[in-house]
């Protein structure tokens, strides 16, 4: 007798015809499972204690309180009067912010931030009249709370995905190695870095695409915003509509058109601050960041380097590589919309990172600039784990890789940026990223150390 398979798992399969739903047979239902996940999930992203930042994420900590309390995504409140006092050849140390009408804005975008501003509402206006001390005092735990429930909810989105693609064990098997042992733990769920959020709309959309393929208008909706939060995702959004287009153009239509009208009122909101499409990204060309490495040793730097390579800080990804290639040997890439966009993606993200001039992330805990490639490659990793899975050797391997992914990222968790951190000394990495090759003092290695000897964290929090 055929195993039941639901309609919405043959879409994400790639199956050609799917049987009418019948009985679950797990004893504990999609939906909640991904309900206790996500709330593990939370616990463990709080377990640290603090809240792992950057220069990056401090326009993203604030402009909620901008909004609910004075009205706009400046951050006048909080940062004009310490960047007028500076000296203007100074004035570049604050590279995550642009002046801009006599105001000062975000060098980011401020998709993020506004998505999220919901969660900040209830207690900031329960409180009424805040201070700039108590804003700065509040804003670094209500930043890690709202990172952390994005994450959590993205755990939720990649069970349910997965569910839907394979057996209960082997979706909760790939499930724990996204949610710890990947930067979705090291940073997605530290602060409001882009990455969370990208991930979380990037599955959303792809959820919807499995679950729910008529409503290609949400798909796109959540692509769209995708792209919004980061703009590195316009190539997630480009493989949706290469893949759902290439038999039935018409079909891509609606995936398009909403990400179209986001497009269009980022490029408003650039234009009207900043007078340049690419907005406070402007403020970057001629920088390190833009393009201009050494592809080669971007590309072997961003995947196996000491300090930065995502599979040695993710070893358990190596799955993905092996799940995409079986996927392409039996034609299920080409059957199944879900793993073809991953595919694209994965590969996109691989090249445009690759050759960045500062590939390695600047100051970081593993491969950042690679979260939501590492998401792709966890759906990519379930051909492989249904091909190899009866393999007692295969069974072995991933669970000897998921332990060490997960160890490599709970020490980033609890002891990355703790004083003397690996990133700045003896030499800043991002004047001489010679040290993300050193394997004798490797980013994983010195912080290990420094957990093992008890040291404390560097207060992250203090903007």
């Amino acid at each position: 007798m055929p195993r039941f398979v639901p309609r919405w798992r043959a879409a994400a399969r790639g199956d050609a015809a799917a049987p009418a739903r019948g009985p679950d047979r797990s004893p504990v239902s999609p939906r909640r499972a991904a309900f206790l996940l996500a709330i593990v999930s939370l616990l463990v992203y709080n377990a640290n204690g603090r809240v792992i930042a950057a220069g990056d994420t401090l326009p993203a900590r604030f402009i909620p309180f901008s909004i609910l309390l004075d009205r706009t995504v400046a951050v006048d409140r909080l940062f004009r009067a310490e960047y007028e006092h500076l000296p203007p050849q100074q004035r570049a140390r604050i590279w995550f912010l642009r002046p801009s009408h006599g105001h000062l804005y975000s060098a980011y975008p401020v998709a993020l931030p506004v998505l999220v501003t919901p969660l900040y509402a209830p207690f900031v206006w329960a409180k009424g009249a805040w201070t700039d001390r108590e804003i700065r005092s509040v804003a670094p735990e209500a930043e890690k709370l709202a990172a952390s429930v994005i994450a959590a909810l993205s755990v939720a989105v990649m069970y349910l995905l997965l569910a839907g693609m394979t057996e209960a064990r082997i979706a909760l098997a790939l499930t724990v190695a996204f949610a710890f042992g990947t930067t979705t733990w090291t940073a997605s769920s530290q602060a409001l870095w882009q990455h969370g959020a990208g991930v979380l709309l990037i599955l959303l959309t792809l959820a919807v695409l499995a679950r729910r393929p008529r409503l290609l208008w949400l798909a796109g909706t959540f692509a769209g915003l995708a792209v919004a939060v980061r703009p590195n995702n316009l190539f997630f959004w480009l493989a949706l509509l290469v893949v759902c287009g290439r038999t039935r153009p018409l079909r891509a239509l609606p995936l398009a058109l909403p990400g179209v009208v986001i497009g269009a009122a980022v490029a408003a909101y650039n234009l009207s601050v900043f007078g340049d499409l690419r907005g406070g990204y402007a403020g970057f060309a001629g920088s390190a960041g833009f393009l201009g490495a050494n592809a080669w040793t971007g590309l072997a730097g961003e995947l196996v380097s000491p300090s930065r390579g995502l599979f040695v800080y993710s070893p358990v990804l190596l799955a993905g590589l092996a799940g995409g290639w079986i996927a392409w040997r039996d034609g299920r890439l080409l059957r199944s919309p879900v793993l073809a966009i991953a595919a694209l993606f994965v590969l996109s993200q691989l090249a445009l990172v690759a050759t960045w001039g500062m590939w390695w992330g600047g100051w970081s805990y593993g491969p950042r600039m690679l979260t939501e490639a590492a998401a792709a490659l966890v759906l990519l990793s379930v051909p492989a784990a249904e091909r190899l899975g009866s393999r007692g050797w295969a069974r072995l391997g991933f669970a000897a890789a998921l332990a060490v992914s997960v160890a490599v990222q709970a020490i980033g968790a609890f002891a990355y940026d703790t004083a003397g951190g690996w990133n700045q000394f003896p030499e800043n990495v991002d004047l001489h990223p010679r040290r993300l090759w050193d394997w004798r003092d490797s980013q994983i290695r010195r912080t290990a150390g420094i957990l093992l000897q008890g040291g404390s964290p560097a207060d992250a929090s203090a903007p």
